[in-house]
């Protein structure tokens, strides 16, 4: 019998959402309704009698590959003023993942069938795609959902398998497509400049790379750091000029 974890990551890891899947219920469709049609009765996986009762039975399995993304992310290459300042100057960049599917041609004809099968999941993820469908990926560790798809292609046989085209890579690619990851991507320093927020180094003090606290008047720092006249111990030790002669 097939247990949950082989259904869930082995068998139909993959789910469309939107696009072509938006016939189904819910709006997403599971691949095994393309991989598997006679499985299938209006949309729902029915445990019929000729429903798979082995992973190997079943038209394709799959398996993330490794290299896929978890979290990634770039920094500028420039002197940062402080390490606050490199710490925030984190970019969130999109995820990447790659999926074997393993599809060999089973029993006589088995070819032929595969032919079938594989024409119309060609034909299905491009209409899918035009739509704008996305796809989510359930693996082990992390669901990624969101997706985009790249590319599939052919990555021939492997082993000792003398069969051709039995193993296909999806490359999907994970964007950062809602508010709420755009705002995780933002630099909090940024943030905290946008709400006149003071950003103190070490010490307390305004540090030479910030802005003003107040916004809409830059250069107060400066003002007061290098103009003798604007703090209070400069302007006690110059006298004032001296007034026309009477």
């Amino acid at each position: 019998m097939i247990t949950d974890f082989e259904y869930n990551y082995t068998i139909c890891p993959i789910t469309l959402v939107g696009g072509v899947a938006n016939i189904m219920q819910g709006g997403m469709m599971p691949i095994v309704a393309l991989t598997e049609p006679g499985s299938f009765a209006n949309g729902v996986y029915s445990p019929a009698t000729t429903t798979p009762m082995n992973a190997s039975d079943f038209f394709a399995t799959y398996k993330i590959e490794p290299g896929s993304t978890l979290l990634k992310f770039r920094y500028g290459q420039y002197p940062y003023a402080n390490q606050n300042v490199a710490a925030n100057a984190a970019i969130a960049d999109p995820l990447t993942l790659s999926v074997k599917m393993i599809c060999p041609a089973k029993t006589n004809g088995g070819y032929t069938t595969k032919q079938a099968v594989m024409t119309s999941l060609k034909q299905t993820l491009q209409q899918h795609v035009a739509l704008g469908g996305s796809f989510i990926y359930s693996s082990p560790a992390l669901i990624y959902d969101s997706l985009l798809l790249n590319e599939i292609r052919d990555q021939g046989p492997e082993g000792a398998d003398k069969q051709v085209q039995n193993i296909y890579i999806w490359e999907f690619w994970q964007p950062l497509l809602t508010v709420a990851q755009a705002d995780q991507a933002a630099n909090s320093l940024m943030t905290r400049y946008q709400s006149g927020a003071q950003v103190l180094s070490e010490n307390g003090m305004l540090p030479w790379s910030g802005l003003s606290a107040t916004q809409g008047q830059p250069g107060s720092v400066v003002t007061s750091s290098v103009v003798p006249a604007a703090s209070g111990a400069g302007a006690a030790q110059i006298s004032a000029p001296a007034g026309p002669p009477l």
